[in-house]
């Protein structure tokens, strides 16, 4: 079924004007990427979200068209559209888009700034109550490791071979009066 001269016609206007729309759509990615400084991984994330959009518009205009079809001037149509916005109107677009994206961010400074000054003594708040629940759980820690050095030297200077002497003399021994020891000494 042939289609006339004039839906071909708006199908090629229509397809320009979604060519000037993804190179619109390429500039504001490019300032935000720009805007932001984004590393790689972000600017990864950009490319594949500009393509995944620019293709889904791509389809649904191509596929939205009554008996449009995939045509050839259908491309066309968008590779105009494409250099027409990037020749005649990029410069344009790329400044409405900077100076968009700067008054977002000045009113997000604006309207973040209470938002920032309550984080601020809620820091402030918790610190103060962290060191004053801590303080005393600090003294004792400290205490304690002094305490556990001070028993450690005393054990380090503990002679233990005394301990093992004396545990193996029979119990007899501390029973038997001095001249008995005397005597056995002499043995």
């Amino acid at each position: 079924m042939q289609t006339s001269n004039l839906i071909q016609g708006l199908n090629f206007l229509c397809t320009a004007g979604l060519g000037f729309s993804i190179g619109m759509l390429y500039d504001l990615f490019s300032v935000i990427l720009t805007k932001s400084r984004a590393g790689k991984i972000v600017t990864a994330v950009f490319d594949v979200l500009f393509w995944l959009i620019s293709t889904a518009a791509t389809f649904f205009t191509f596929f939205c068209f009554q008996n449009a079809g995939v045509e050839w001037y259908l491309f066309l149509g968008i590779f105009l559209g494409l250099i027409l916005y990037f020749f005649a109107f990029g410069n344009i677009f790329r400044k409405i888009f900077l100076k968009i994206i700067n008054f977002v961010l000045k009113l997000f400074k604006i309207l973040l700034t209470p938002l920032r000054f309550f984080l601020k003594m809620m820091n402030k708040v918790i610190r103060m109550l962290t060191k004053t629940i801590v303080a005393p759980f600090d003294f004792l820690l400290n205490h304690f490791k002094k305490w556990t050095y001070a028993v450690e030297k005393k054990f380090r200077r503990f002679d233990f071979r005394q301990i093992h002497k004396t545990a193996i003399l029979p119990q007899t021994h501390h029973t038997m009066s001095k001249a008995a020891q005397m005597e056995k000494k002499k043995k």
